[in-house]
């Protein structure tokens, strides 16, 4: 006893840092009653008295009028104990870890939060039978200690023996793979000791028998006899049939241990009217899948294949036959772990030769990785000098395009814009004369040359225009486009972050010249009323540019190949950024530029 209260002194220690104040939730006058009306609910459904979840929509039409966590989690915890009753071995998970949570936020020292964990430690328990899953078992002691310590404080004595005795069958049946007869004689012991003060006839009927079945292990058939007699005597008074069936099949077990298969199928077959009169689900399947095992073991094979389909009848009655292992795998399973205990053992005994290499090992991979390292930096500073090295062959290579175009520039306007001018000026005179005797011909020769004095200036100016050297990109920009909306065709919009016009250098003819490129197409071919021109910078220094429009669109695929995409994709390129371009039919289009930062 002075260790069980060290234990749940530290236990208390420990969940009190956790956040939780030791002392008994304090119900309001609502809650006391729904909690009430509750503990009625929670034994007609485990009495089979409730045969629809419609029937539970009474208490729930009370819980749902509180709107509190309180009754939240109180109404997850009854769905939960009926999907596990029903055997929805998932539904009841779900509203279990829901219940669990609402009451954690409220009231973590109730008798509402100790049963979920416990009803949480059983949901975990059946898991683990199903799927042979210590982890599943040890999830669900760690959650009925929980409710063990809610009870201690709580004062709630039916919740604390069911936890210790929950502790108890672990440590004595060999499916939850511990075996410490010792141990689950402890936790018996104790809870006979309490309930002797409160007399709790379910709970003396269920610890007899577990006291029946460590004595009989630990071979002391007088104290078996007596509490196998006392377990059984109350179980059929009170009509348990669960304890009933257990009693009569865990003694069964033993005889089929010592390959005495007659008493042990005598014993089972008892035991078996039992598990029928109790309607548990989850009984019936084990002990079908027991007696099926049982009837194979003699050859029985008529009775065996009986028990073999009731078996798999409950199976997909219950929807878990993708959670459930035949006996053969269990087999395997078990010839899996007893190789995996020799494995163990070879290693130990290994374990001292091996010491010295895995120390070589460690010390190479540690140079291994110090060189590694220096390698990395290395090729890092490297790169980083490459990188600088590209951004100036970049540059020289923007400057080299800017003076050509300049050069080209002077060219188109000086010499051949002169002449062309020069032509026009020549034709204008002669356009006097009344003797000529087409004039219509010469007004539209005149008309041409016209609009082709007026492309070679735009074209000689967009080339390298003058107001980008001395006003900078962006007021360039402004400029383009406020000469622009002057005419009726599209009114164009230009927002921009506050970029530092020295940083464009070379790039700002460049960007120019791309910017107009997409003006251009959207003048002669969008067909739009609107377009939004848009520059800005990333974190790295990077220009971002967005033109957009709200014309006809166009599929991408059908124009990769147009000669204005293929100048914006060659003057992208040349100062190695990247593009996107999003349009469709009657979607209008937009262009993404992104030239990295030189």
């Amino acid at each position: 006893m002075n260790r069980r209260v060290i234990v749940i002194y530290i236990s208390s220690i420990i969940i009190s840092f956790n956040g939780f104040a030791q002392e008994p939730y304090r119900y309001s006058a609502a809650e006391l009653k729904l909690s009430q009306s509750a503990d009625t609910i929670y034994s007609n459904i485990w009495d089979d008295k409730i045969h629809s979840i419609d029937d539970l929509q009474g208490l729930f039409q009370e819980t749902r009028s509180i709107d509190s966590k309180f009754s939240e989690g109180l109404e997850k915890q009854i769905l939960s104990a009926w999907h596990r009753y029903n055997a929805e071995s998932d539904k009841a998970q779900e509203m279990v870890i829901r219940a669990e949570s609402s009451f954690k936020e409220c009231c973590y020292y109730s008798k509402e939060n100790a049963r979920v964990k416990s009803n949480y430690c059983g949901i975990l328990s059946n898991a683990g039978l199903m799927n042979f899953d210590t982890i599943l078992f040890n999830k669900a002691i760690g959650k009925i200690s929980q409710s063990i310590d809610i009870a201690e404080v709580i004062k709630d004595t039916t919740l604390l023996l069911d936890g210790l005795d929950y502790l108890g069958d672990v440590n004595y049946y060999s499916a939850y793979g511990k075996k410490d007869y010792n141990k689950a004689l402890h936790y018996y012991e104790l809870v006979e000791s309490i309930n002797a003060k409160f007399g709790n006839s379910y709970e003396s009927s269920d610890n007899a028998l577990g006291l029946a079945n460590v004595y009989r292990v630990i071979n002391k058939p007088d104290q078996e006899l007596h509490y196998f007699s006392k377990s059984k005597s109350i179980a059929i008074e009170e009509k348990y049939y669960g304890i009933l069936y257990a009693l009569y099949f865990d003694k069964a077990e033993i005889f089929q241990n010592k390959k005495d298969y007659k008493k042990s199928i005598d014993f089972k077959i008892k035991g078996y009217e039992y598990v029928l009169q109790s309607g548990d689900k989850e009984f019936i399947n084990r002990a079908d899948r027991q007696l099926w095992s049982a009837y194979k073991d003699v050859d029985n094979y008529k009775e065996a294949l009986h028990h073999y389909e009731k078996y798999q009848q409950s199976i997909a009655e219950m929807n878990k036959s993708a959670v459930l292992q035949l006996e053969s795998e269990l087999k395997y399973k078990e010839q899996i772990i007893d190789q995996e205990k020799e494995i163990t053992l070879l290693e130990n005994t290994n374990l001292r030769s091996n010491r010295n290499l895995l120390i070589l090992i460690a010390g190479l991979i540690g140079g291994l990785l110090l060189l590694s390292l220096w390698t990395n930096r290395r090729l890092k500073k490297n790169n980083e000098e490459l990188e600088q090295k590209n951004r100036e062959i970049i540059l020289a290579q923007v400057t080299g395009q800017n003076l050509e175009r300049k050069r080209m520039a002077g060219e188109l306007h000086d010499n051949l814009n002169t002449k062309i001018a020069a032509i026009r000026w020549q034709l204008e005179a002669i356009q006097g004369i009344e003797t000529l005797d087409k004039p219509e011909m010469l007004d539209n020769t005149i008309n041409q040359l016209n609009d082709a004095y007026e492309d070679i200036r735009l074209i000689s100016h967009n080339l390298m225009p003058e107001t980008v050297q001395s006003i900078g990109l962006i007021q360039s920009i402004q400029d383009l486009i406020e000469k622009l909306n002057k005419s009726d065709k599209v009114h164009f919009h230009f927002v921009t972050e506050e970029l530092n016009e020295v940083k464009f250098d070379s790039l700002a003819y460049p960007v120019y010249n791309i910017i107009f490129e997409m003006v251009n197409n959207i003048m002669k071919h969008a067909q739009a009323v609107n377009a939004w021109i848009s520059l800005s910078r990333n974190e790295k220094g990077d220009l971002r540019i967005s033109v957009s429009d709200d014309g006809q669109g166009f599929d991408v695929d059908e124009m990769k190949g147009g000669y204005g995409i293929k100048n914006i994709t060659s003057r992208v390129g040349n100062l190695h950024g990247d593009y996107r371009i999003e349009s469709a039919p009657g979607k209008g289009t937009k262009i993404y530029i992104e030239i990295p930062h030189l």
